[in-house]
């Protein structure tokens, strides 16, 4: 189920396919399949040139040979790199085409992360952000962010298979801080862009990996509000209030039925019910407000079992 902190790390795997995806709920009770992702997440400017591109090529084969498995034929080596990354950050350095610089920084990131050069990483990072930030163009700054922060889930979300100490495989997220940096790229383009269009569909970007790709919660929740007071008559208010009732929801039933013992916040689940509600009633016509309708229902029991405390927070 969503939010659920316990579930699958094949879960996360399919929101690689949803990364432009406007909304995320897919239904009461529904499981979606996860589809294989993408070869190419990144989008690159037609005019690479060549030498550029084959560092490209190279930074990419060495990452798919991070995540094989141990006793492939082919392992990954950092001294592969080392080439690309001359490559590229002579592009990122001379090269008179932005988007050349652009496309050649996202992947040198890649390179000196691999390579285990933190500060050189973070370096290449504020000068993506600073270019990006001086050319003061909306779109041309959407089409980048929303290519880094593709990236970003796409190297972050992989799972990694390992046999753990009693010899079982097992699952696990490759890198969940590269998922966090493709959410706080969304949020400063929306701090670049406050008072355009673009700022509620950054931020909505940016709540739906917090929320379903991060489960971070007490991050997620502030910003759908900020979100669904900010912007009530847009399609963003519907995807807020879908994330607002299913997280407090989820962490109201996980105490239920974890615990198995009285919830300790009950007020969540009055919340829950609270968003819901708004949802049904200021989208009716929605794909998520008859899986809202069928909550409130379940919620209804719920609310039988458990006392209420007199005037909850408001949420």
């Amino acid at each position: 189920m969503w939010g659920c902190p316990g579930r699958r790390a094949w879960w996360v795997g399919l929101t690689l396919v949803a990364v432009l995806a406007v909304a995320d709920g897919v239904g009461w009770g529904q499981e979606a399949k996860p589809a294989a992702p993408p070869v190419a997440v990144a989008s690159q400017p037609q005019r690479l040139p060549d030498e550029v591109r084959q560092a490209i090529a190279a930074v990419r084969r060495f990452q798919e040979l991070e995540v094989a498995d141990a006793d492939a034929p082919e392992q990954a080596s950092t001294t592969d790199l080392v080439q690309p990354l001359a490559v590229l950050s002579k592009a990122a350095d001379e090269s008179p085409d932005l988007d050349v610089k652009l496309t050649a920084l996202l992947y040198a990131i890649d390179c000196h992360r691999a390579l285990g050069d933190k500060d050189e990483e973070a370096r290449a990072n504020e000068r993506f952000f600073a270019l990006l930030q001086a050319r003061k163009d909306e779109q041309f700054a959407w089409r980048h962010v929303n290519a880094y922060a593709q990236h970003r889930l796409f190297r972050g979300l992989r799972v990694v298979s390992f046999i753990n100490a009693f010899g079982g495989r097992e699952e696990k997220l490759f890198d969940t801080e590269l998922v966090r940096q493709a959410a706080q790229a969304y949020e400063k383009l929306a701090q670049w862009f406050a008072d355009s269009d673009l700022a509620p569909k950054a931020l909505d970007k940016a709540a739906w990996v917090y929320y379903s790709c991060l489960n971070d919660f007490p991050t997620a929740i502030p910003l759908c509000a900020r979100i669904a007071k900010q912007w009530p008559q847009t399609e963003y208010h519907l995807h807020a209030e879908w994330r607002l009732g299913m997280m407090y929801y989820t962490m109201e039933n996980w105490r239920f039925y974890r615990d198995l013992k009285p919830a300790a916040r009950p007020e969540d689940l009055v919340a829950a019910k609270r968003h819901f509600a708004l949802l049904v009633a200021h989208w009716p016509e929605s794909k998520e407000a008859p899986y809202a309708r069928h909550a409130l229902e379940r919620m209804a029991e719920d609310l039988d079992r458990v006392v209420i405390p007199v005037g909850p927070a408001e949420r």
